[in-house]
């Protein structure tokens, strides 16, 4: 406190002789000597005084009294209670009554610690060493001999109070500094919660994209300077991983990307090459991962890494509680002086990984310029794709599909072509993966679905017997999965007032392998509105003929694979052999795909096939080609048909 520029320090009193009271006051409080406080006594209740006496040193006292220890502790309590604590309290050692000096030094003390006592005698009954070691805390405790010299009075009580005023500054200036030394913690901790969040994945702790980026750079730039010191990057990712997060579950599949990130730090550091320092495994997100290998310059250094990773993986790794065995794809492309960024440099190594996936899985590729060109194209026509199915640029052409026996027009495919004005037709085997990698299959087969059911109301208006074929169109995954589909099929089927009859599904083994019991349902409420369903590339899928009776299916496709190996291999000729009997005993149609020879044919008729397509017979047409063929009967074909067909073949 500041009083008229003088710091003002209180001082408490307890002595049971109130002169001495008004001694201490003429001492320290010289110009509030003569005014005592109304309404105090000397016997029963505590002498208060307040005065801006002595200034010397820049000091001024406020003086408050008791006549007893109780007493004095009431009005230490109640001066805390204010936030005005005494800076002193002057207690005289031997007072009336059940507390004396030494224990109301420590009842003082239990309220306020800090608190710098003088104790007043004027006996040696009390030994100072006996009262200091009692109390217990010397340095916080003097002693003032009776009868005392005014002088030392003052002395002591300017000492003390700079003392505790001296240690107040101190200790809040430790306070203080604590405070900030607690906050400059937090904002460190902060700032690498922050930096860690920024450079390293959560969940592997491996480095991230951003980690990644800067030490590509560095090795770019060094690179640009020394070409002799090489660099790679190989891009993995898990074959699987997907059916292993939806069979097994997330917090498996996070327990396997924890283990495969400790493999691929692990197999970093046991690369035979000397002299790197920027070797790191990197995460990307999902199942993606990178690798940096500095101080690479051949193919040869780079498949040292690959190598021990898939002998690595090759053993199951523990994950989750499960025993998985896990296979990575991976694509790896030198430095050159040609990468200027990061992002050219994981391009190419991704383009690379891009194009292993494409051919298998647990294979390793190396980037060329013929990978680059592919993966423009591809990456170009995704973009170029979505335009297609928006404008409708996609068009549809028809193959029928004949009977072997007689061959009489039995219905159509429609088949989705894609005209490109700049690189001209491409082959549905380009397109229509990269519209399921795109998720825009399902627009693109809803599309087809609607335009196929259009066309062939419109031939039937041309053609009466047109209404005894069926319109075949393709369905895929994702379509499957959509719970509107069985509705949307019914509201396509009632807008071109078609029966159910003339639509057929063809979908692949695929379909059934995630949930065939959803699916089954699906299959099971199309036939309800008495849609067919085929079973498109039988024998090429997962279920293959362990899953043949379980389908709820209207007839099977035997692939072109089967079709093209049977003059070949007799042991393909029994399995399509097989599927036939089969699919008799089932009552089901068996419609064989890729006819393009008349051996093929010849074989098919005389294994008993009954119907079949391919470019044999006829080629995928224009619509407006179609009326005409329907016209005719296909009689031309019949023609071929009739004449190939055996006699007397068992």
């Amino acid at each position: 406190m500041i009083r008229g520029g003088a710091q003002l320090h209180r001082i408490l009193v307890i002595d049971d002789e109130a002169s001495l009271h008004e001694v201490y006051r003429s001492i320290l409080c010289p110009a509030a000597a003569s005014a005592p406080s109304e309404g105090a006594t000397q016997e029963t209740q505590p002498i208060n005084a307040a005065s801006s006496g002595g200034t010397e040193g820049g000091l001024s006292f406020v003086l408050e009294s008791a006549t007893n220890g109780p007493q004095g502790l009431e009005l230490l309590q109640s001066a805390i209670m204010r936030n005005e604590p005494y800076s002193v309290a002057i207690v005289d050692m031997r007072m009336p009554g059940r507390w004396d000096g030494v224990e109301t030094v420590k009842r003082l003390w239990q309220v306020d610690p800090e608190l710098e006592v003088v104790i007043s005698s004027e006996c040696a009954s009390h030994p100072w060493t006996r009262v200091s070691q009692e109390l217990g805390r010397p340095a916080k405790l003097l002693l003032l001999r009776k009868p005392f010299d005014p002088a030392e009075v003052w002395q002591v009580v300017r000492s003390l109070v700079q003392k505790r005023s001296s240690e107040v500054t101190a200790r809040n200036a430790t306070l203080a500094l604590e405070t900030m030394n607690q906050r400059l913690r937090h904002e460190i901790d902060a700032r690498k919660s922050a930096e860690g969040k920024l450079l390293f994945d959560p969940l592997t702790a491996l480095p991230n994209r951003v980690l990644l980026h800067n030490q590509i750079s560095s090795c770019i730039d060094r690179f640009q300077r020394d070409s002799s010191r090489g660099y790679a990057v190989v891009f993995l990712d898990l074959d699987r991983f997907k059916e292993i997060n939806d069979s097994l579950g997330h917090d498996t599949g996070d327990a396997l990307l924890i283990e495969v990130s400790r493999i691929l730090s692990k197999m970093v550091r046991l690369v035979d090459i000397t002299g790197r320092d920027c070797d790191l495994a990197a995460r990307l997100g999902g199942d993606e991962f990178v690798l940096l290998l500095d101080g690479v310059n051949t193919s040869a250094d780079v498949r040292k890494v690959t190598t021990r990773i898939m002998t690595a993986l090759h053993e199951p790794i523990a994950a989750g509680g499960q025993s998985i065995r896990a296979e990575m794809s991976m694509g790896f492309v030198l430095g050159t002086t040609e990468h200027c960024t990061p992002d050219d440099v994981l391009r190419d190594a991704d383009a690379a990984l891009y194009h292993a996936k494409k051919h298998g899985r647990g294979l390793v590729c190396e980037f060329n310029e013929s990978i680059r060109e592919k993966v423009l194209t591809r990456r170009r026509l995704s973009k170029e794709l979505r335009k297609a199915v928006a404008k409708r640029q996609i068009s549809l052409h028809y193959q029928p599909v004949f009977s072997l026996d007689d061959g009489t027009i039995e219905g159509f495919e429609a088949l989705a072509r894609w005209m490109h004005p700049e690189l001209g037709a491409i082959s549905p085997g380009l397109f229509i993966p990269i519209a399921e990698e795109e998720a825009i299959i399902s627009d693109l087969g809803m599309w087809v679905l609607h335009e196929a059911c259009r066309q062939l109301r419109e031939w039937m208006t041309v053609t009466p017997a047109c209404g005894e074929l069926a319109m075949s169109v393709n369905v895929s995954h994702s379509q499957m999965l959509d719970t509107r589909f069985v509705s949307t099929v019914a509201d396509i089927l009632n807008s071109h007032g078609l029966a159910g009859h003339q639509l057929a599904l063809e979908m692949t083994e695929s379909v059934f392998i995630d949930n065939i019991e959803h699916t089954t349902r699906v299959l099971q409420d199309l036939r309800r509105l008495g849609v067919r369903i085929h079973l498109d590339d039988f024998g090429t899928g997962f279920s293959s003929l362990s899953m043949f009776h379980r389908l709820p299916v209207d007839a099977v496709k035997i692939d072109r694979s089967f079709i093209a190996d049977m003059r070949i291999d007799g042991h393909v000729a029994n399995i399509v052999h097989a599927i036939q009997i089969m699919a008799s005993n089932r009552q089901l149609k068996v419609i064989a795909e890729g006819i393009e020879t008349s051996d093929q044919l010849l074989q098919l008729q005389a294994l008993g096939c009954p119907c079949g397509q391919g470019f044999l017979l006829a080629k995928p047409m224009e619509p407006t080609e179609v009326p005409a063929l329907l016209k005719q009967g296909g009689d031309e074909r019949m023609r071929i048909i009739r004449s190939l067909k055996p006699r007397d073949v068992a």
